[in-house]
């Protein structure tokens, strides 16, 4: 970029021509968002970012923009380019970045909410050797909802000490422990194509057997 004009000369023998030129700062000419298509389950978000091309051939520095959503009854998108789920999507919602006359798009397709997490209840409990103890589990999407209730498996840490029914979420204090025994369920979740195992856990200790019941013992008539 030049402050001043810059003369160009032109020159044969003795004659001579000139020019001035000016050269003002590189223009943009276009911009390109990353990434250009995404798969969000309900609740994500995701971050876009652009990059921006100039007459120089540059990619810096990077315009401001005004961003927008083709439904934002399903893909919502903030002034810093964050792109939030809100509904499950049948057709893609185009994301468009603008700086002037300069705009590109990306899509966003939503798919259903996905399991976060899993949380056990009790948390923590102890039991007198014999006894038993039912767990419960309550989900938690990506949207924040709590259902449906996914296909969960349970184990136990130390299963001679502990054992627990896979079907019936049932804990049996077997022998008693010096730690506790982990309670654990699990549920496996596909999120892009990309397996991953959410688990939750409590935590169940043994104590020695305790009375219960005391049986009455009928004594025999004394005889005289």
């Amino acid at each position: 970029m030049t402050t001043t004009p810059v003369t160009i000369t032109a020159s044969s023998g003795a004659v001579q021509g000139t020019a001035s030129m000016s050269v003002s700062a590189a223009q943009l000419t276009g911009i390109q968002l990353n990434p250009s298509t995404a798969s969000l389950a309900k609740g994500r978000t995701q971050q876009f970012d652009i990059i921006p091309t100039y007459t120089d051939g540059t990619h810096s520095p990077i315009p401001s923009v005004t961003w927008s959503s083709s439904d934002t009854s399903k893909v919502s998108i903030s002034s810093a380019g964050l792109a939030t789920a809100l509904a499950v999507t049948t057709l893609d919602v185009t994301i468009t970045a603008t700086s002037g006359t300069i705009s590109n798009t990306a899509t966003v397709t939503v798919t259903p909410a996905v399991l976060d997490t899993l949380v056990v209840s009790p948390s923590s409990i102890s039991k007198a050797k014999g006894l038993t103890q039912q767990f419960s589990v309550t989900p938690t999407y990506s949207d924040g909802t709590h259902t449906p209730m996914p296909v969960i498996t349970w184990s136990s840490s130390d299963t001679s000490k502990v054992t627990i029914d896979n079907a019936t979420a049932i804990a049996t204090a077997n022998n008693v422990t010096t730690t506790p025994v982990t309670i654990t369920a699990s549920s496996v979740v596909t999120e892009n194509g990309v397996q991953r195992t959410v688990t939750g856990s409590a935590a169940m200790d043994v104590t020695p057997a305790q009375v219960v019941s005391l049986p009455l013992l009928q004594r025999r008539p004394t005889s005289y």
